[in-house]
């Protein structure tokens, strides 16, 4: 559970799944939770500018 990758390393198509809630209605906030001892594990300073940057990518 807590060996998770970064969003935007796997094959999941975010923008698409994105696309099929807005199209389904959905207009709420999005979060994001980063499930990786990995991760967690890195300077806070380098994780966060990558977690925005992936985020607007996918969003």
């Amino acid at each position: 559970m807590f060996d998770r990758g970064m969003m935007g390393d796997g094959a999941i198509d975010i923008p698409a799944i994105r696309a099929m809630a807005e199209a389904a209605g959905y207009a709420g906030p999005c979060e994001l939770e980063i499930l990786s001892r990995r991760w967690w594990a890195e300077d806070p300073g380098m994780v966060l500018p990558l977690v925005r940057q992936r985020h607007v990518a996918a969003w």
